[in-house]
């Protein structure tokens, strides 16, 4: 019954969570220097916590958001609307 059940991993490798978050190495190791992604040594290997990567791609999207919404209003800005009277 046990092999049954499907589990998702807690945590992916360096390798892995570069692959699922289509960033490089560097990039990968500065989040960890950073603070940003929460990682832990195993043996030797660096595993990353899948709960850190979500919690940083949910940031990065509303991040991108943000973004769009404010070039959306510096476009609208640069347009004068009058009442017609």
């Amino acid at each position: 019954m046990v092999a049954d059940m499907k589990t998702e991993p807690i945590t992916v490798t360096v390798r892995e969570f570069c692959r699922l978050a289509g960033i490089g190495r560097d990039k990968a190791f500065a989040l960890i220097k950073d603070g940003t992604i929460d990682s832990f040594l195993c043996g030797g290997m660096r595993l990353i916590s899948v709960d850190s990567y979500r919690r940083w791609v949910a940031e990065q999207v509303r991040l991108d958001q943000s973004a769009r919404e404010g070039r959306l209003q510096d476009r609208l800005g640069r347009y004068s609307f009058r009442k017609a009277l």
